[in-house]
């Protein structure tokens, strides 16, 4: 039977009315079908059309659901009249299945007492007509059986009276970390810094437009209200006076401005929180400011009236006995899952900490100076190995955790989350400079890998210990020292920046693959390459004896002599014999003498030369590459003549000495013997060379020029050793200063931005990626037990207050940092030492 029925409403709330009539039609068994419309949206008229199923009449229909939800409404009135308006109830949605108290322990569930468990519960199952018990229908169709609390009316507050001075210092634990409070009205802005002052201003800092109002001082004054409890009409309160401020600006009163600071509780704050809720001017320039702090909520009178404790209704699922007993086998099953997914979870665990410990340490020891392509493809078999570590620990931690086993799209997004919460770089901060960041208790238990070594030596020995017991480390990559590693990363950031500073493009083209060489190799360090560095020059110029030039105006005029192979000295030639026999003269009249200690007149005369040579060497090096071989066969041959006129020049002196001081007690007496006085030396010189057959001159040649290139190849690496080693020891000293600075700051990152209040931040990693990682995988809010927050929402959120072991680990942070700024003072005065080093 179906039928239309026209419905005239003159009320403008006919739609809600029909819904609430077509709703309750739709519960009878013996309605088909009901629905309103309304034909204009002007007019407050209602088409109702009901079908049945022949056993009754629509319009019987129609009068029974209005009977029906009269009545029900009469009940909720009802109902609601009996209980307080101030009622508050608080649902909760348990996965526990109706019939099982919540508060019972599933652990204790096992194949032995499952059946008497099973009875108890199937006695405590709630009837369907069980008035202490609610049953609704989730949106997915899932019964649930809700319990209605028993309510208590709330209790009244005990009215108490406070000492103002007492109310204050609560008051004065909401201000404890920042003492200054603001807010931020559109034109004006007004901040109140507690027990001190309250301003009001507008305009920017330093603008012409700017003006800033004092609305008072304090001055030591409270008050607290004539009630002692708080109302719902009204709170309790402390109030302080703040009097004094800039005078009023107005013609019908010319008083100073003040201010009545008003604190009220917030439930929502926490003791060290507070702000402000609102500014009113009550009267011309007179103000009142409503504060809002949580330290006065410890006390009852202030707290409002009507946030009473809630009552909690509890809904459960609720389903058949045999779904009851299902369950029961499944949480026996989990439960033995879990036991044996947590057993296997340690070794997973220890697994993943020790091939991240071997990622740091690879990393550690990676230098600078190798290819993109090179460190790719070192980290890519690591780095596989480490996700599937993580995601086989996930696994079984889910397993261990939830009772179940993941696979498909869930074991998919488990391997996503594994690469996607990879902190490969905070491990390998903390891992390669522990012994940067100050020792502090409840940071090691936060990151027990991160202090492993107090030392660098104590890290290298540590590696050289999981080199040769990790049967995963890769054995072709064996640990290197870390001063080496340092030190070489060192000179290959200072031999780039050098490079980028010459403005000699092709030079830079010819030397760039130097930058990958051995630094520790003179041919191939570029930070004292001839080319481009004068340091090296400046030390041979210190080692050049007086005889062969006072200084190194006179070694500049010759350079380009011997590079032209015009010899040494040119005009100066005879210069350097008459300087140098000048000298052997005076060393005889002290007693002195060069032949000593078995080395032989040509070494001695060597070793003295050789630092002149080094000099011109050095500055013929000045924007090449390398000397060409044309040029070192000119220095070469210079360095043998040199070599021999020296020699020949200390024979003439000691024949004059001899013949001039016929007593003398030198080892040559008597070798002037027969000679003629008063030769000159190119005389004599010519003489010598003219006595010497073709054999005899190819043979000196050959002997000196080996004894040169012996003795130069020998100072070139002794003046090379000494500056580079002491150049490397202040690299590496500033590497590690500034390693020291830059972890010493990721260290108090570590410590604010890791775990706080049971939160975990993830700076690395998208917060709504991995939370949707989670929920792809099926775990639901009970099974992820916290809360991923990203550094922003912190910041937003305000610096949560440090406790005393934090507020320690801070100030020995800073004294560390400032004992460092006093090292300082010392390592100055070494730089200026070694400062043409520095400054490359």
């Amino acid at each position: 039977m179906m039928t239309w029925l026209s419905w005239q409403c003159t009320e403008a709330d006919s739609m809600r009315y029909s819904f609430c009539v077509s709703s309750q039609l739709l519960k009878d068994p013996m309605v088909l079908f009901a629905g309103y419309k309304n034909p204009h949206p002007l007019e407050h008229k209602i088409l109702l059309r009901v079908q049945t199923t022949g056993q009754t009449t629509p319009a019987d229909a129609l009068i029974n659901a209005i009977t029906d939800l009269i009545a029900e409404l009469s009940l909720f009135e009802e109902r609601f009249k009996m209980e307080p308006r101030n009622t508050l109830y608080e649902p909760d949605i348990s996965s526990v299945l109706s019939g099982i108290d919540p508060s019972f322990n599933l652990s204790t569930v096992s194949s032995n007492n499952k059946e008497d468990i099973l009875k108890k519960i199937y006695e405590d199952l709630p009837a369907k007509d069980d008035k202490q018990y609610i049953f609704i229908k989730s949106k997915t169709g899932q019964n649930f059986a809700c319990k209605l609390p028993k309510v208590e009316p709330p209790k009244k507050p005990q009215e108490t009276s406070y000492n103002p001075k007492y109310l204050a210092e609560l008051v004065s634990a909401s201000f404890y970390i920042k003492n200054c409070i603001s807010k931020d009205l559109g034109w004006w802005k007004y901040k109140l810094c507690r027990g001190i002052d309250v301003k009001q201003w507008h305009g920017a800092k330093n603008e012409a437009q700017q003006v800033t109002n004092s609305l008072g001082i304090f001055l030591g004054k409270y008050a607290v209200p004539p009630f002692q409890t708080s109302t719902p009409d009204r709170l309790m309160y402390l109030e302080e006076q703040y009097e004094g401020g800039t005078l009023c600006d107005l013609p019908d009163k010319k008083s100073a401005r003040k201010t009545s600071v008003r604190y009220e509780c917030d439930p929502q704050l926490s003791t060290s929180e507070a702000y402000i809720d609102q500014v009113e001017e009550a009267a011309s320039c007179e103000y009142l400011i409503t504060v809002k702090v949580g330290s006065l909520c410890s006390l009852s009178s202030f707290m409002p009236p009507n946030l009473n404790q809630a009552n909690e209704i509890i809904c459960q699922p609720f389903v058949s006995k045999e779904a009851i007993e299902k369950f029961l086998e499944d949480t026996i099953r989990k439960r033995a899952a879990q036991e044996e997914a947590t057993k296997l979870a340690d070794d997973a665990l220890n697994m993943v900490r020790r091939i991240q410990r071997r990622r740091a340490s690879m990393r550690r020891i990676e230098l600078m100076r190798d290819t993109a392509t090179e460190k790719s493809a070192l980290r890519a078999h690591i780095d596989k190995e480490y996700n599937d570590a993580v995601e086989k620990y996930i696994s079984i931690a889910v397993t261990a955790r939830m009772g179940d086993t993941i696979d498909g799209d869930a074991l998919q997004s488990v391997a996503k989350l594994s690469r996607e919460v990879d902190d490969i770089e905070r491990v390998f901060c903390e891992f390669s400079n522990a012994y940067y960041l100050v020792y502090h208790n409840t940071l090691k238990e936060s990151f027990p890998d991160a202090y492993d070594y107090a030392s660098i030596r104590d890290q290298e020995a540590g590696n050289l210990w999981y080199y040769f017991h990790d049967p995963t480390w890769n054995k072709t990559h064996y640990p290197k020292s870390l001063d080496w590693v340092d030190t070489a990363n060192a000179y290959y950031k200072a031999a780039s920046k050098l490079l980028g500073e010459q403005a000699n493009y092709s030079l830079v083209q010819q030397l760039f693959p130097l930058l990958n060489k051995n630094p520790w190799n003179r041919h191939e360090n570029l930070l004292l390459h001839g080319a481009l560095s004068t340091t090296l020059r400046s030390v041979a110029l210190q080692d050049v004896p007086l005889f062969v030039a006072a200084n190194s105006v006179v070694l500049d005029q010759v350079v380009y002599n011997i590079a032209a192979g015009k010899g040494i000295f040119g005009s100066k030639g005879s210069y350097v014999v008459n300087a140098f026999m000048k000298q052997v003269r005076d060393d005889f009249n002290n007693g002195m003498e060069f032949a000593s200690f078995g080395e032989t007149l040509e070494d001695i005369l060597a070793t003295q030369l050789v630092p002149g040579y080094k000099y011109i060497e050095l500055t013929l090096m000045e924007g090449r590459e390398s000397l060409p071989d044309d040029i070192r066969r000119n220095i070469e041959a210079d360095m043998v003549k040199m070599l021999d006129r020296l020699s020949v020049a200390y024979n003439l002196a000691q024949i004059r000495y001899d013949l001039e001081q016929p007593f003398h007690k030198l080892s040559f007496f008597g070798v002037g013997l027969g000679k003629k006085s008063g030769i000159l030396f190119e005389d004599y010189y010519q003489e010598e060379v003219a006595s010497r057959s073709d054999e005899e001159v190819e043979e000196i040649n050959a002997r000196l020029l080996k004894i040169m290139r012996q003795y130069f190849d020998q100072y070139s690496q002794q003046i090379f050793n000494e500056q580079w080693y002491t150049m490397a020891e202040l690299l590496l000293y500033k590497k590690r200063e500034q390693d020291a600075v830059t972890y010493a700051k990721h260290s108090r990152d570590i410590f604010k931005n890791s775990f706080l209040d049971g939160k975990i931040v993830m700076s690395n990693a998208d917060v709504k990626e991995v939370m949707s990682i989670l929920n792809a995988a099926g775990f639901k809010v009970d099974d992820v037990k916290v809360q991923l927050v990203s550094p922003s929402d912190l910041q937003e959120a305000g610096q949560p207050k440090l406790s005393t072991d934090e507020m320690r680990f801070l100030q020995e942070l800073i004294k560390r940092q400032m004992d460092d700024l006093r090292d300082m003072t010392r390592i100055n005065q070494r730089e200026q030492a070694y400062g043409a080093v520095v400054g490359q």
